[in-house]
């Protein structure tokens, strides 16, 4: 049995001060006003000194690996290293589970990143897989933000659902006019914070962008059962409709991330 005592416990409600936190074989056995649950002599008493006690974080949306595996362009760490160093980080913030979160692009406009090279996303996968059977400081999940315009990775991507190697899906669409860029505008000083391009590059950029092949409905719809079958959630990105939301929930996604409009 442990006791924690002095801590502001966090709960779906409301935050508990002058509460004690009771832990019996690894479950909270209750939750109890200070000094008034009989404990004991083998309880061991921990004193949290006014921090915050909360149930351990699930951050189901982070490429904050990207930047710990790939820090400049032309610098490639260890992946061993890099899992290592961030997920020290992440317990240090109270998370307990980690969806790393890296996007498998066929290209893209934006800044060339080496981490989300084919060969180093499959590399970075089954790292991610291999922690499950070794002991780390978190649990390590992976999260593939799949771009539609990826028309090469289909088949790829649904073998490592069966493979059990991917554990939360996320369909993207970063194509101007829509989602996140559905104001042009947006995506022209977005573009300029990356690369060098005079407005009629943008033009053609947003030109070829637009009219770029993507995965059919039916394709999505397709690589979803998959991942539901094999229990794995699926997610949608940058909605800015609610009839997106409604189009994508008829697919088997029960996620919106990150919402453009409160409606």
């Amino acid at each position: 049995m442990i006791i924690i005592t002095n801590g502001k416990i966090v709960t779906e409600d409301e935050i508990l001060e002058r509460y004690d936190l009771i832990l019996e074989e690894d479950r909270i056995a209750g939750i109890f006003p200070s000094g008034s649950y009989p404990f004991p002599g083998h309880a061991e008493s921990i004193d949290a000194r006014g921090g915050f006690v909360t149930p351990g974080f699930i951050d189901i949306h982070s490429d904050y690996i990207e930047h710990m595996a790939a820090p400049r362009p032309t610098a490639m760490m260890d992946f061993q290293l890099s899992l290592h160093e961030a997920e020290k980080e992440m317990a240090g913030h109270g998370i307990t589970t980690m969806f790393h979160s890296l996007s498998l692009y066929n290209s893209t406009v934006f800044d060339h990143k080496p981490i989300r090279d084919a060969e180093n996303i499959i590399k970075m996968i089954e790292l991610v897989s291999r922690t499950h059977h070794s002991r780390h400081l978190i649990r390590h999940r992976f999260h593939a933000r799949f771009e539609i315009a990826n028309m090469d990775r289909v088949e790829e991507l649904k073998g490592f659902i069966e493979e059990d190697k991917i554990h939360l899906i996320s369909f993207m669409d970063h194509t101007p006019g829509q989602g996140q860029y559905r104001d042009l505008e947006i995506f022209r000083k977005t573009l300029k914070g990356y690369r060098s391009l005079s407005d009629s590059e943008i033009d053609n950029v947003i030109s070829a962008t637009q009219t770029a092949e993507k995965i059919t409905l039916d394709t999505i719809r397709e690589m979803a059962d998959t991942a539901l079958e094999h229990r794995i959630a699926v997610a949608s990105h940058d909605d800015d409709t609610p009839e997106k939301v409604n189009l994508a929930a008829g697919f088997g996604t029960t996620i919106s991330e990150f919402p453009i409009t409160m409606e």
